[in-house]
């Protein structure tokens, strides 16, 4: 994958320019697709759509000191012990979910904010490698675990906008469903939150063999022809109790090729 090259190369002060100068999704369907697909990643319809919501993701540069803090937060405390695969986005809610004190916003809604700009609000999921020797209740397809639940929303960023093309991103926070009850550790996560913008790819449609390409077209078998296309998030997380947007970790979404 090109684009994860290219980010993988990238110092932290080059990645939040790039985040700077990326634009938000301008609508839900624009990155959270597959709406007939279920948390246990099943296909339900046999549409062919069983992973277009998931995306593969990657840590990227955060400094010689902080890149192996982010590492161990995200691995071993973040995913209980297990590696952190990436996200999965939806469009209704997921029919298992990870023990919340708020559930009432696992329904996709759409609302209005003070700037009078729609922002879509839905549910998402963390993906974490799993294996037989770690019992779990949480959500798990084959090899994966779906744990740490989040809500996502498309509103004005935090990051200083005159230093912004855009004022919007896709942000994650995990407040609502951490529970103010349970362990220390569920504090700590109440706290994250993760601003997401879409980095540009270029569209080869010209060229039938480029495996590059950020679409592609695919025939399920049964007549029904399905558009994949290539998503790249380029994200900045941050914990709202450590300095906010002055301590950001960069990190990076792939949609998967289904």
């Amino acid at each position: 994958e090109e684009a994860l090259q290219g980010l993988s190369k990238m110092k932290k002060k080059e990645l939040v320019q790039l985040f700077l100068h990326c634009d938000a999704p301008s609508s839900v369907s624009e990155f959270a697709f597959g709406d007939d697909t279920t948390s246990d990643g099943n296909d339900d319809n046999n549409d062919g759509r069983g992973d277009d919501w998931k995306y593969d993701g990657f840590l990227l540069d955060n400094g010689p000191i902080l890149s192996p803090v982010t590492n161990f937060i995200t691995n071993r405390m973040f995913g209980r012990g297990r590696k952190w695969l990436g996200k999965a986005y939806y469009l209704t809610p997921p029919k298992t979910t990870a023990t919340t004190t708020t559930t009432t916003t696992t329904t996709a809604t759409c609302a209005s904010n003070d700037n009078n700009v729609d922002t879509i609000i839905g549910v998402g999921r963390n993906r974490f490698s799993h294996d037989n020797h770690h019992p779990t209740t949480q959500s798990v397809a084959s090899n994966e675990l779906f744990d740490r639940t989040f809500d996502y929303s498309i509103e004005k960023s935090a990051l200083p906008s005159s230093l912004s093309t855009s004022s919007k991103s896709l942000f994650n926070r995990y407040a609502s469903h951490c529970s103010l009850f349970s362990s220390l550790l569920s504090l700590l996560w109440r706290g994250m939150v993760d601003e997401l913008r879409v980095v540009a790819l270029l569209d080869n449609n010209d060229d039938d063999n480029n495996e590059g390409n950020s679409s592609s077209s695919t025939n399920n078998g049964n007549g029904v022809e399905n558009q994949k296309r290539r998503v790249v998030l380029l994200g900045m997380g941050y914990f709202t109790w450590s300095g906010g947007v002055w301590n950001l970790a960069p990190f990076c979404l792939i949609s998967r090729k289904c």
